[in-house]
């Protein structure tokens, strides 16, 4: 499933001549038309869902198997593709799907593959989200201004790829909802993990492991983090910076 229901800033779209995330112009391609051949290419996926604004995407010529209009939020949008995916008979019973970024504009194949085969050592795992640690990213994707979290055991950037099961995702839906609301404040993110988390995140104590197990037990789901070996499983456009990154490295490879 990829989800495209991402909209720009009023600075970065004015520079990419567009307001949805998928349709941003890279190279000769699109993002979303990265994101796509990734998947195809990989040989591993039966099917593609995509959720956004289904009639702007069709419009500008994207093919899917599947197709969801966007709703108001993220977690909305995951819920739409996930009841898609089963009325098109793509999605039975507890099979875990792929779930992507219409911003993962360097994925590759390879890195399709290597993420499923990662995900299959874990099948009893709800939620399969790789984290890249910073100086991995910065050797591979060198001068980028990609940001990321200070934890005890290092520096850490998140994946723009999971491995989903549905049926957990809308057990929790309520709890996702909560936390992508609080997502940009401190305060609200305070109030749904705890202030102990808090502190242990503010003063740099908190372990990979020891976070994996909070949002565990908070959630009620069976979190796996794998220290993942790619970049280009991280690599997003949200800034302009972001942008020109890629816009720059594109034009160099």
């Amino acid at each position: 499933m990829i989800t495209a229901g991402g909209r720009l800033s009023p600075e970065l779209a004015a520079v990419c001549g567009t307001t949805v995330k998928a349709l941003v112009p890279l190279g000769d391609s699109r993002f979303i038309d990265r994101v796509v051949f990734a998947l195809r290419d990989s040989g591993a996926v039966s099917a593609i869902a995509i959720v956004g604004p289904v009639s702007e995407l069709q419009a500008a010529g994207i093919a899917a198997d599947v197709w969801a209009d966007e709703k108001m939020t993220g977690p909305e949008n995951i819920q739409q593709g996930i009841v898609a995916l089963r009325e098109a008979g793509y999605l039975i019973g507890e099979e875990r799907l792929l779930l992507c970024a219409t911003d993962a504009i360097f994925l590759g194949a390879g890195t399709v593959i290597d993420l499923l085969a990662v995900a299959q050592t874990q099948p009893e795992a709800d939620i399969v989200f790789p984290i890249v640690r910073r100086e991995v990213y910065e050797q591979q994707f060198p001068g980028s201004p990609n940001v990321y979290a200070p934890l005890a055991d290092g520096a850490f950037t998140g994946s723009s790829v999971q491995v989903v099961r549905p049926s957990a995702i809308e057990r929790c839906l309520p709890y996702i909802e909560k936390a992508f609301a609080a997502r940009k404040s401190q305060w609200e993110m305070a109030k749904l993990l705890g202030w102990n988390f808090t502190w242990r995140f503010i003063t740099r104590t908190l372990t990979v492991d020891a976070a994996v197990a909070k949002v565990s037990a908070v959630t009620g789901l069976n979190c796996h983090a794998p220290i993942f070996p790619s970049a280009r499983i991280a690599a997003d456009v949200d800034t302009l910076a972001d942008y020109e990154y890629a816009m720059k490295l594109t034009r160099d490879s």
